[in-house]
């Protein structure tokens, strides 16, 4: 009769199998290598654009759907993929489908595919997505702001995935708006906003400087006339008493509807735009008092001389044709004035209307006989509000329209920051707490001869350490290092994808760097024994267990040293999964629970949560059975800490013959018979460190007191270098 044997390969297999039929929640229904056309199914037309007939030709490079009512255009529909080719968190591309109107605004979006490992329903829910994608919607193309992301506690967990997701949409929009031709970038990354209007009096746009004024008295022109040309001179003009008002000048920049449509009325605002060339500006120019500026017969004139408008030393000249007086101003409360009159600034002209420009009144010397006339010019001096100016903070910095914002302590400028350092500002806390972490666990293993010597020093500083690494760094702040990161910075660098997805989550980063020295320099223990929030739940609820008097099974050697290969089968089938197919890898990544327990907080569908407490009560009986048996992160960390450099952890001849306290008394029995500690298995949880200096438990010690007589005078190196065997 033959006997059964478990077989590694077997179980690894046979986990894998068993997760397979937890389809993960979100399954994907469209192939992204297929073309755009193809994919822009009507469904997904109709809810991007209700009303629409259906799409256009699919031309150009990346290509963009025009979508038609009838024969008109009425959008333009793009994606992701073919636009920009993002990454997420995963290291795959994600489909998502822009909807922009013909005015270049984002009216929506559609997630058509995506392989982030955590979106999902139960955890993070792409509803929970699309409300934080929907920020985006309303956005012009013309005056993209840099998107500055604040992470909200609906998306811990997916922190990531949602900035790239959000990236990746601005980023498409803009290629798009350069491709449509919706961008202008003449105006060194800032636009004036044509689109945004609010109901405003004339003491609110006075107030915020959109309209601006010049009072001058016949006073001020006397004295401007003698003071330039001479006591003698005047203007050509019928003057009046010194403290009468001789003219009260307007300019305002009328593109603006918030301006322009009060100031002048949105009927004719309207009409003023809804033909002209989207590029051009209009400024308005009213006045009260007695002068008038305004030529009787304008159109029988080359040009309007007794106003002028310069930028940069260059005069724009006002033909009758740019040239439209108007009959009234219609903000309300504004005052009675004598002449309003609206000049246009076609693109020609190259007016930027986000710097400096200035309106000259011209008023001439009275004529004398055989001298030439000469004129006095009186400055009204106009810059656009910065309310009314779209672009980026490090553009309106850099044109005056804001003050620089500074953080980190005052060292860095916040707008020449990078979305992902952004992200590092903002969990700058979050990233010295992990500091002050990882130098604890660094501090305990590096001075482990000194902590092993009180075991009641090694339960209050292991355990203390332990529940902050669960509490604050699983639950609260979501730094469980998983396969799927370490899958992901494969990706990385296998596919040669963009390393800023990786940096906008400093946590894992910062962690996965530690780990990566800690793994050259002691192997796995460190880590998984001190710094996987999983690992100490498991092995916290496990010596609560143990203190309710839960039975412990001892595992067999023989079948101990057989599960523990299960790891590795586990780990070898999900990394040629990944090679082969991403998305079924990402699903039998869920053998790993992390997800579920750190991440969702148990609060996913009830497959994951009943395989997860199962896992959790198999712990309760073997200790940190999930660690021993099933972790293929922990199986890629045993194989990689095989090139650590430096042991700490102290044996002695005695170990294994004739003295074998150690190995039984080793929770998860990572010591071998002949006393060697096979730090492939090994937590570092130190209980053999602390019986190794145990005068009282130590057999050698007690048998030999001239040897715990040297031991009190002669301390061994906290570091003993050995040979990698």
């Amino acid at each position: 009769m033959r006997h059964f044997r478990p077989s590694a390969s077997g179980f690894a297999i046979a986990v894998i199998l068993a997760l397979l039929p937890l389809v993960p929640e979100n399954v994907v229904h469209a192939d992204m290598s297929e073309p755009l056309e193809t994919r822009l199914v009507p469904e997904v037309v109709q809810s991007l654009f209700p009303g629409a007939d259906g799409i256009g030709a699919v031309v150009g490079e990346p290509p963009i759907a025009p979508v038609l009512a009838g024969d008109e255009t009425i959008g333009y529909l793009f994606s992701t993929h073919e636009t920009v080719r993002p990454s997420g968190f995963s290291g795959a591309s994600f489909d998502i489908v822009v909807g922009l109107d013909i005015e270049g605004f984002i009216i929506g979006h559609r997630i058509l595919e995506e392989h982030e490992p955590m979106i999902a329903d139960s955890i993070v829910s792409h509803a929970t997505i699309d409300k934080f994608l929907s920020r985006l919607h309303g956005t012009n193309v013309r005056a993209m702001r840099r998107l500055v992301l604040r992470q909200v506690d609906a998306l811990t967990g997916a922190t990531v995935s949602a900035k790239a997701f959000a990236t990746g949409v601005t980023n498409a929009a803009t290629v798009a708006g350069y491709r449509l031709g919706m961008i202008d970038d003449t105006s060194g990354g800032l636009a004036i906003n044509r689109y945004d209007f609010e109901a405003r009096g004339w003491s609110d746009l006075i107030a915020d400087g959109s309209v601006r004024t010049l009072s001058l008295t016949y006073r001020d022109v006397r004295d401007a006339f003698a003071q330039q040309l001479g006591r003698s001179a005047g203007p050509d003009v019928v003057m009046g008493p010194d403290d009468e008002m001789f003219i009260t000048f307007y300019v305002a920049l009328a593109t603006p509807p918030t301006i322009g449509a009060n100031l002048i009325g949105p009927r004719a605002y309207q009409r003023m735009t809804q033909n002209a060339n989207p590029r051009a500006h209009y400024i308005v120019i009213a006045s009260a008092g007695k002068y008038d500026w305004k030529p009787a017969k304008h159109w029988g004139i080359p040009v309007v001389t007794s106003v002028s408008i310069v930028q940069n030393g260059k005069s724009m000249p006002q033909q009758p044709a740019y040239f439209d007086p108007l009959s009234r101003l219609a903000a309300r409360d504004a005052p009675p004035v004598s002449t309003v009159a609206r000049f246009s600034l076609p693109p020609r002209f190259a007016f930027n209307a986000t710097e400096p420009w200035t309106v000259k009144l011209h008023l001439n010397e009275q004529e004398m006989p055989g001298m030439r006339p000469r004129r006095v010019d009186f400055d009204l001096p106009y810059r656009i509000p910065a309310a009314y100016v779209d672009g980026s903070d490090y553009a309106l910095e850099e044109a005056g329209f804001r003050a620089p914002t500074h953080v980190a302590f005052g060292l860095l400028r916040e707008s020449k920051l990078t979305d992902w350092q952004r992200t590092w500002v903002e969990k700058r806390w979050d990233i010295i707490a992990l500091a002050g972490l990882l130098a604890a666990v660094s501090f305990a293993v590096i001075w482990q001869s000194w902590l092993s010597r009180s075991e009641r020093r090694r339960v209050v500083v292991r355990y203390g350490l332990l529940t902050l690494t669960l509490v604050w760094l699983g639950w609260l702040a979501g730094g469980q290092l998983t396969i799927v990161s370490v899958t992901n910075y494969a990706w990385v660098l296998v596919a040669g994808l963009d390393w800023s997805t990786i940096l906008h989550d400093p946590l894992l980063l910062i962690l996965s760097v530690y780990v990566v020295v800690s793994l050259v320099l002691w192997g796995r223990g460190v880590f998984c024994g001190w710094l996987c929030p999983f690992g100490a739940l498991q092995e916290i609820l496990n010596k609560l267990g143990a203190a309710l008097h839960v039975p412990q099974i001892a595992i067999p050697a023989l079948l101990n040293r057989r599960l523990r290969l299960a790891k590795y089968g586990i780990a070898a089938v999900l990394v040629g999964l990944a090679a082969f197919s991403l998305p079924h890898a990402l699903v039998a990544m869920e053998v790993e629970p992390f997800k579920t327990v750190m991440t969702a907080k148990f609060d996913r569908s009830w497959p994951y949560v009943f395989y997860a407490c199962a896992l959790l009560f198999a712990g309760l009986f073997v200790e940190r059975f999930f660690c021993r048996y099933l972790c293929p992160l922990g199986a890629v960390l045993a194989v990689a800490g095989k090139l650590r450099l430096v042991n700490v952890l102290k044996r002695r001849a005695e170990c294994g013959s004739p003295c074998r306290l150690c190995e039984r008394r080793c929770p998860i029995d990572a010591i071998e018979p002949n006393g060697r500690i096979n730090t492939a298995e090994c937590f570092y949880c130190l209980d053999c460190q602390v019986l190794y200096y145990d005068e009282h438990a130590c057999p050698p010690l007690v048998r030999d007191p001239n040897r715990r007589a040297q031991k009190l005078t002669h301390r061994q190196s906290d570091l003993e270098r050995v040979p990698i065997p």
